[in-house]
């Protein structure tokens, strides 16, 4: 797979067969695509557009089906989304993501932290 953002190495671009790497660059790639956006795979990528009424619950449920059908074919994956808009309107999309049941101890982690 391509790196991503694309990177030159030794005047080729730099592949990665990094597992880790390969779920994070489908995520970021699967988030940032609109549908209808790649002529080869139209159904590739988010549903909602930036000006859409679209709720939290809708931007949550389109965002991981999106992150879902991307990641067909790699090793599991534990998902954990969450989204907040601030008072311009701007929607923030956390995404978490762990190989296997791991997902639960990097929240517990976090919300240790968050207490601190």
């Amino acid at each position: 797979m391509l790196v991503y953002p694309l990177t030159v190495e030794d005047g080729k671009l730099k592949l990665t067969y990094d597992t880790e790497d390969i779920v994070r660059m489908s995520i970021v790639s699967a988030v940032m695509t609109v549908k209808q956006e790649r002529v080869m795979r139209p159904s590739y990528g988010r549903g909602w557009q930036p000006f859409d009424r679209a709720t939290l619950p809708d931007i949550l449920r389109d965002c991981r089906q999106a992150i879902e059908e991307a990641l067909v074919g790699l090793p599991p994956v534990q998902l954990e989304l969450f989204a907040t808009v601030n008072d311009e309107g701007q929607v923030t999309l956390d995404v978490y993501y762990a190989p296997g049941s791991s997902i639960a101890i990097i929240l517990d982690q976090m919300a240790a932290v968050a207490t601190l």
